[in-house]
């Protein structure tokens, strides 16, 4: 039934294809038409082929155009992965006075395909202390350009599809210094949010959290920032005693330290987009 019923709505859609052609170079498509098949189709490869061959009409709003459609009715691509991010530890503490987090991130990856001689990263808004690689318990630092969006590695050697190299990036992130965008849905995109980190708003309780979707999380963590980015995911948190954390899968354990603060080990083991890494610090 479910075959029928695809070869009925391929069918339609060649219909609809062989009209528009005919049609007059003036003639437009109903707006909220091309919505729906546009959106009933964009998982057929088959049916992309022909929307795309219908003219788009240029004086539709962009905001109306579904995504995977760009303003002249082209297929909006995934981004292109030189790397396959394998894992993903970080090692994280916070400044509550200037809202700051204090980093460090160890990324294990290999390239993707083609040999690798440099690494770009998402890194939005960082103060970088040390970028170096690491093998086992030695580290070798490597030089680095960075122009407070993109973090661009030179790597020692070209790695190859066969090889894995590990990244260690030491930071600070400044999420409340940058310049703050988003959307209708999604109001800011600072990816990490201190609430009330002074304790001067009565009622209202101390807390950290993040917010991530869609590629807000390089805003507190260097990564390839993209929704088709898979890894597995660790993270330490180190906070005072009074606060409970929250993170992605499991909690593996809790230590405490000799300053009075306590660090939590997180382990997410199924791989996930790096927009889904989640934080959430209070009483």
């Amino acid at each position: 039934m479910i075959n029928i019923q695809k070869q009925l709505f391929l069918s339609f859609l060649i219909a609809l294809f062989v009209f528009a052609c005919k049609s007059t170079e003036n003639q437009t498509i109903d707006n909220s038409n091309k919505r729906n098949i546009a959106q009933n189709t964009s998982d057929d490869p088959l049916a992309t082929r022909i929307l795309d061959e219908v003219a788009v009409d240029t004086t539709e709003k962009v905001e109306d155009i579904p995504l995977w459609v760009t303003q002249k009715g082209e297929y909006n691509p995934e981004r292109t992965r030189k790397f396959r991010l394998i894992h993903t530890k970080l090692e994280v503490s916070f400044d509550w006075q200037k809202q700051y987090l204090h980093g460090t991130a160890t990324l294990t990856m290999s390239p993707y395909f083609y040999p690798q001689d440099s690494v770009e990263l998402d890194a939005k808004g960082f103060d970088i202390q040390k970028v170096e690689s690491v093998e086992g318990k030695s580290s070798q630092a490597l030089k680095y350009q960075y122009d407070s969006k993109k973090l661009k590695i030179a790597l020692q050697k070209k790695y190859t599809k066969n090889e894995k190299l590990n990244l260690r990036i030491v930071y600070t992130a400044k999420p409340n210094e940058l310049e703050v965008k988003g959307s209708a849905a999604i109001t800011q995109d600072k990816g990490l949010y201190f609430i009330n980190p002074l304790g001067q708003e009565k009622n209202k309780p101390q807390q950290i959290w993040t917010q991530g979707e869609t590629e807000a999380n390089s805003c507190w963590f260097p990564t390839f920032d993209a929704p088709n980015v898979k890894t597995t995911q660790e993270v330490f948190i180190t906070v005072d005693k009074q606060y409970v954390t929250l993170s992605n899968g499991r909690l593996l354990s809790s230590k405490n330290n000799p300053d009075g603060t306590r660090t939590d080990h997180w382990l997410q083991d199924k791989p996930h987009a790096p927009y889904l890494f989640m934080m959430a610090i209070g009483k």
